[in-house]
């Protein structure tokens, strides 16, 4: 039999936080590889320091977001909130 070899995938991974409000579902995801935040809505606490994409209205200015983004060195895309989007 041949030897059983070990071997690294590298996959995307994408997660859904869900929870009450003011819980601390944000700042968790701020701390995955270097995020950048597409605010739906207003609350996002101000106490930490995160690049965000704000004012996100509609879903014309959600997929400009996502086109900017695809070019620059984020590693993690927080969509905060999807219920709001």
């Amino acid at each position: 039999m041949p030897p059983i070899n070990s071997k690294e995938i590298k996959r995307k991974q994408k997660f859904v936080i869900y929870g009450m409000p003011g819980i601390g579902k944000s700042f968790f995801a701020s701390k995955f590889p270097k995020p950048v935040f597409i605010c739906t809505e207003d609350g996002l606490d101000s106490s930490f320091n995160v690049d965000c994409y704000n004012e996100i209205v509609d879903i014309d200015s959600f997929m400009s977001a996502l086109k900017e983004i695809a070019t620059l060195e984020y590693e993690t895309i927080v969509i905060d909130t999807v219920s709001a989007l």
